[in-house]
């Protein structure tokens, strides 16, 4: 019962931490266009668009004066993707961890088992009462 919660809750660990590695990350700021800036995955980091909005910012605020802003987007999204996988790869070792322990515990019990085979449970024969007719 152990070992199978173990791979149970290995196996989700696991998962968890390939599925939220994978998955698309955003920043919170949005492009000229009115589309959430993108960063990639964490497998895939993507800073096209973020290294695009901060040139974009950077010319407005040396043409335009201090009313425009300089951005930052290609460091949040590095940031926000080190997180992630900062977060992940924990998560995922442990999970890892817990299917060796699984594995292990499954073949040491096996191992043992055949060395100790179970006893068979002894029948007893039925008490019968004579005279106790009722």
């Amino acid at each position: 019962m152990i070992s199978r919660i173990l791979s149970l809750a290995g196996t989700a660990a696991v998962l968890g931490a390939l599925l939220s590695t994978a998955t698309p990350v955003h920043l919170g700021a949005v492009d000229r266009a009115g589309f959430p800036i993108p960063c990639g995955n964490g497998f895939h980091p993507g800073f096209e668009v973020a290294q695009e909005q901060d040139r974009l910012n950077f010319e407005q605020h040396t043409s335009g004066g201090p009313l425009f802003v300089t951005s930052n987007y290609v460091e949040q999204c590095q940031s926000i993707l080190s997180d992630r996988q900062s977060t992940a790869l924990p998560v995922g070792a442990a999970g890892g961890v817990a299917l060796i322990a699984a594995v292990a515990l499954r073949r040491y019990r096996r191992v043992h088992s055949e060395r100790h085979p179970a006893v068979a449970p002894v029948l007893m024969p039925s008490i019968i009462r004579e005279g106790a007719l009722l």
